[in-house]
């Protein structure tokens, strides 16, 4: 039986970036298991499911996202700088169809941990936090993962700052999913 894997991140934005981030993560995780499975968390979701062939929920819908978290085995978040406070952080607007920045993918990570679905951040860039409630929220959020990913060392860098292990097997730098479709072709 194929795996179903929830992914969210910066997509149905109309960005070329984050498309091409979402399409080289999935061809990544299929060079792993061909049958997978995608349902992505969309700001467009019809946009979604005509341009990656996908099922598309939107990101504001949280009944939907829910029960895409409950009939998922893994959920994933990433792809890009999904981790900053440019705008502020309000904590209050977690599984409300309000959310931003960090709630908006937080939301996904605590629905994963409270439905016991495992969860990572996969190639996800941190900063800036400027504000302490940016740094606690980003640091519990982290904690509820399984594996995560960054792009870059300056987000490890941060994420110890705020006090997040990152010495631990679960936290590692990686090339941004994008250069690993450019170099395979």
């Amino acid at each position: 039986m194929s795996k179903r894997i929830l992914i969210g991140g910066y997509y149905g934005g109309n960005n070329l970036g984050d498309d091409a981030l979402l399409a080289a993560i999935m061809a990544s995780l299929r060079k792993q298991k061909n049958d997978l499975q995608f349902i992505v968390a969309s700001f467009d979701p019809e946009a979604t499911r005509e341009k990656f062939n996908v099922k598309s929920v939107h990101w504001r819908e949280i009944t939907e996202l829910a029960k895409s978290v409950q009939r998922s085995d893994l959920v994933l978040v990433g792809g890009g700088g999904l981790f900053q406070d440019y705008w502020g952080v309000e904590p209050e607007t977690y599984f409300r169809k309000k959310h931003g920045g960090i709630t908006t993918y937080g939301t996904l990570v605590k629905l994963a941990h409270l439905f016991g679905k495992p969860c990572m951040l996969y190639a996800v860039g941190v900063g800036p936090l400027y504000s302490m409630e940016a740094r606690v929220q980003t640091r519990d959020i982290f904690s509820m993962c399984m594996a995560v990913t960054l792009r870059d060392q300056n987000s490890r860098a941060l994420i110890k700052n705020i006090g997040c292990d990152v010495e631990t097997a679960i936290i590692t730098v990686t090339a941004d999913p994008v250069f690993s479709r450019i170099v395979a072709g």
